[in-house]
């Protein structure tokens, strides 16, 4: 930066007829510098983002390693569009667009300030996320995400540098849209290779790509991995030669520190191939625990759902052990406490199970083999001597109902003491 008899230029620089007065900056990027400032007008903090200038820009680049000869009047071509698709892409978790200004030092942006930090420092300061803050997160910026490929835009750079946390922490907010282009599906085009080690797939370190949403579904799920282990991840360039990211988010898994549901989700989101990687971001979200988010603020928690399959696994596991009651006849009482007390334990393990790793999806995927052993159990019951007694009778038409409401309660104990979700129901 210049500086002007030991201060440097921008402190109290005023804009736009004196609108705008800078404070502070925010950040600096490869190519651009963010300042606070005063919008005097509508009395309230703006961010400014400025293009840095031509001699700074080219040694710049020249540091970074770069062989051809920089345009700079390409950069400022590319620093207007960027104005123009954050106008266009007016959503709830997008930084707002308010003005584009030509000043003297060369264009500016001014946008909608966030007050808060972004989420490389958020956990880089305070380590990892649970897994539901961060999926809260992932979701509200995947729903930004989602309406800029409506708006045939790829973002390219999703990373945790690019999004702010609220100081409150109710919202996430993609603030960067400085590579963004333009793409058509099933369209091959050449454009410039820009990228952020970790979050970039290996499409996009190609100057000849195909355009296509699942390039920034790789990026959002390197962010969550980002979130919930405070690494970036491996380059995936790297991961062509040897990829270590599959056995750390097994251990992760192993660990508990993150669900299984998770764990798919991230390893689909970053598969190498384009081809095997979920192709567009509203595909992804149907592999998270939670895939419906409020426009504002925390996503819906899924409880509703969760004790509805804990009822359904009451069902099932209440018509597979009915015959267990029937055909018991010891006169011991403490042996029918025994049974019951086992037969408790069993389904509370089945609850718990459901609740972390989703066993109905296991049912449903060997429904065939599971419609037989249902159909060889209601047989036994049929022929079963004990049937002709009426009490028996009734025990065999009650138990999967009475084994439904059960599991239920276990469901809700469930929800209550591993997620505290409760107070959503």
């Amino acid at each position: 930066m210049v500086q002007q008899g030991g201060a440097e230029w921008w402190q109290g620089y005023e804009l736009n007829d004196g609108r705008y007065i800078i404070r502070e900056i925010l950040g600096r990027g490869g190519f651009g510098i963010v300042f606070r400032a005063e919008d005097t007008k509508d009395n309230k903090q703006v961010a400014i983002k400025f293009l840095r200038g031509r001699e700074e820009l080219e040694r710049i680049w020249i540091a970074l390693g770069n062989n051809q000869t920089l345009s700079f009047d390409k950069l400022e071509e590319d620093f207007v569009k960027e104005a123009m698709y954050l106008k266009e892409c007016q959503h709830s978790f997008i930084a707002k667009y308010q003005d584009i200004i030509k000043t003297s030092f060369g264009w500016c942006i001014v946008m909608e300030y966030i007050d808060g930090q972004d989420l490389d420092s958020w956990v880089s300061d305070r380590g990892a996320l649970l897994e539901q803050e961060a999926l809260s997160y992932i979701q509200q910026i995947g729903q930004a995400v989602a309406a800029i490929h409506k708006k045939g835009l790829l973002h390219r750079d999703i990373k945790p540098k690019n999004i702010m946390r609220k100081a409150d922490g109710s919202k996430a907010i993609l603030i960067d849209m400085g590579i963004a282009r333009q793409f058509s599906p099933n369209e091959w085009i050449t454009q410039t290779v820009q990228w952020t080690q970790g979050y970039a797939p290996p499409e996009q370190y190609s100057e000849t790509v195909k355009k296509e949403e699942y390039s920034d579904v790789y990026a959002l799920a390197a962010t969550l991995y980002f979130l919930l282990t405070t690494e970036p991840p491996q380059a995936s360039i790297e991961r062509q030669q040897e990829d270590n990211l599959i056995d750390k988010l097994i251990a992760m898994e192993k660990e508990r520190r993150i669900s299984h549901q998770v764990r798919v989700a991230i390893e689909t989101g970053m598969k190498l191939n384009r081809h095997q990687r979920s192709q567009s971001i509203e595909e992804w979200f149907e592999l998270l625990p939670s895939t419906k988010t409020e426009e504002e603020g925390k996503p819906k928690t899924d409880n509703t759902n969760l004790l509805l399959r804990g009822g359904m696994i009451g069902i099932i596991y209440g018509s597979f052990t009915s015959p267990l009651f029937t055909s018991y006849s010891s006169p011991e009482p403490y042996r029918i406490w025994l049974i019951f007390l086992l037969w408790l334990l069993v389904l509370g393990g089945l609850n718990l199970i459901e609740y972390r790793n989703n066993i109905l999806n296991l049912i449903n995927k060997y429904k065939y083999f599971f419609y037989i052993l249902m159909s060889g159990v209601f047989l036994v019951l049929i022929i079963h001597p004990n049937l002709s007694n009426a009490g028996n009778l009734l025990l065999i038409l009650l138990l999967p109902l009475i084994s439904s409401v059960v599991s239920l309660l276990l469901m809700y104990i469930c929800i209550y003491f591993f997620s505290n979700k409760t107070a959503n129901i």
